[in-house]
């Protein structure tokens, strides 16, 4: 997908979510490009499918994705942050200020030792829970090349091009399953979610922030459950048809300290907001007269929500 700068706009009134009174007024709304799933039959009787590796003795392509291109209006969420919520849109604005300096976020034992521990405490809270486990925590520098691939191999993983959400609620009990073997039946006898917490490392974020669905606005039979592959593990997670319908949203100029927590799984019967997302080029931001600072750097961890009033054993590994 080649380099798409997105436009701005002002003065836009949208609601969140259609039965929702709160109305925004002169959000800035950008106009970006972004990936989806292509409608295509094939998806009736052929499950999407990616691989995290690089098949050896087998004739098998890497993925089966069909992908489109759509210009997606999308707006500030600053001013209305304080009316979205976790339950009802799959995503919230929450502050942390990490103890863990910028250097450290790129030691992976200084992170699990120090902001995993943060955000484990972050989302319990905020989730209500019993039991909060981080997965695992993505390292995202954009390369100076990206969109563009080279074909060579990119010291850290890159922003996410392809909106998506991130696990299925079936993915995520499988993810039980696999780390708590003894106790998985009495904790999915109550409610599991699987959440994210999206940091940027540096700011104001200037370059491919990230964009959320709201999810009232997303038909479910637009969020198709695909497979993700990897040499120890297959999980599942949801590839997104676009639709004029769906509201996205992302946070201006986003801090340090402003962390994004958004809901991909909930076993709760009749909830279902999930949070589609992906990010988007919004160019050097030469309508604001200014240049781009530095590029994207971030970090998203995932984090597996759980309710059962139990004594939690140790988890197990989870490993790709």
């Amino acid at each position: 997908m080649g380099t798409s700068t997105a436009t701005v706009t002002t003065a836009v009134t949208t609601k969140i979510g259609d039965d929702q009174a709160a109305s925004i007024s002169r959000t800035m709304t950008m106009k970006a490009r972004m990936a989806f799933l292509a409608r295509d039959e094939l998806w009736n009787h052929v499950k999407p499918y990616k691989l995290g590796y690089e098949p050896v003795g087998i004739d098998l392509p890497r993925t089966n994705h069909k992908l489109e291109v759509h210009e997606v209006d999308i707006h500030d969420m600053r001013g209305i942050s304080d009316r979205v919520s976790l339950d009802r849109n799959g995503f919230e604005v929450h502050q942390l200020h990490s103890k863990l300096p910028y250097e450290d976020f790129f030691d992976s034992a200084k992170v699990a030792a120090v902001y995993l521990k943060e955000i484990q405490g972050l989302v319990k809270s905020v989730c209500g829970a019993k039991q909060a486990l981080p997965l695992d925590a993505e390292l995202r520098c954009r390369h100076a090349s990206f969109p563009t691939s080279t074909g060579e191999h990119y010291q850290f993983a890159q922003p996410s091009l392809l909106t998506h959400i991130d696990v299925t609620v079936d993915g995520a009990k499988e993810i039980i399953k696999k780390l708590y073997p003894t106790a998985a039946d009495e904790i999915l006898k109550s409610r599991i979610q699987m959440v994210t917490v999206w940091k940027p490392l540096k700011g104001p974020v200037e370059d491919w922030p990230l964009a959320v669905c709201d999810a009232t606005s997303l038909d479910p039979s637009d969020a198709v459950s695909a497979d993700v592959v990897y040499q120890k593990v297959v999980t599942e997670n949801y590839l997104v048809h676009y639709s004029d319908k769906q509201k996205w949203f992302y946070l201006d100029r986003q801090e340090p300290h402003e962390v994004l927590v958004f809901k991909a799984a909930d076993s709760e019967p009749g909830q279902t907001a999930r949070c589609a997302h992906g990010s988007f080029d919004i160019g050097a931001r030469a309508h604001r007269g200014s240049n781009l600072r530095s590029v994207r750097e971030s970090i998203d961890a995932r984090v597996l929500v759980m309710h059962a009033e139990i004594d939690y054993p140790q988890a197990g590994e989870w490993a790709f």
